[in-house]
């Protein structure tokens, strides 16, 4: 009979001492992500396909930082996680959930500048496998791409820049 997750987290215990106490520890790779801190301004360039025109679309988020985690706010909507680290399995996992879309898709990390992600989403109800790369072109601007997984290959679906916004006038961070 298989071991239930109860049964499989004691196994994992047993065999790793100090296992819960990973949990606590601070991700190894963090400041890599704390710089996202701010009030963003994207543009999405979605592309065209044999049976969509070409299209664009824009909006506003402020990333958090939280403790080992970035969140993320857009307009009219409380702060939801956005990137978090599960020690346990030594991985990056980013999480969307809200109306629209769902899913969770997971990276071992930053290498030269990018975080690639892959998982499963949910978009306005239809299901994909989504490959999402965010590369650093600098302190205030980021290119992110996004793959979809079709007929064994990964297709570019669309790829989004986003700026840091200027502060204003008289307003704190």
């Amino acid at each position: 009979m298989a071991k239930n997750v109860y049964e499989r987290f004691a196994d994992r215990i047993a065999a790793t001492p100090g296992y819960v106490a990973l949990a606590a520890a601070p991700p190894p790779d963090f400041p890599d992500f704390a710089w996202l801190e701010g009030d963003w301004a994207w543009t999405m360039h979605i592309h065209a396909t044999p049976a969509t025109a070409a299209r664009t679309a824009t909006g506003e988020f402020t990333h958090l930082c939280k403790g080992p985690s970035v969140w993320i706010r857009t307009a009219n909507m409380d702060p939801l996680p956005y990137f978090t680290y599960d020690p346990f399995n030594r991985q990056w996992v980013l999480s969307m959930t809200n109306r629209t879309s769902y899913g969770i898709m997971t990276s071992p990390g930053w290498r030269d500048g990018i975080i690639v992600f892959e998982g499963d989403m949910t978009f306005m109800g239809v299901p994909m496998r989504l490959r999402q790369s965010i590369q650093r072109k600098s302190n205030d601007e980021t290119l992110s791409v996004n793959e979809e997984w079709l007929d064994g290959a990964w297709v570019q679906v669309d790829h989004i820049v986003t700026r840091r916004q200027a502060k204003a006038h008289g307003k704190g961070h």
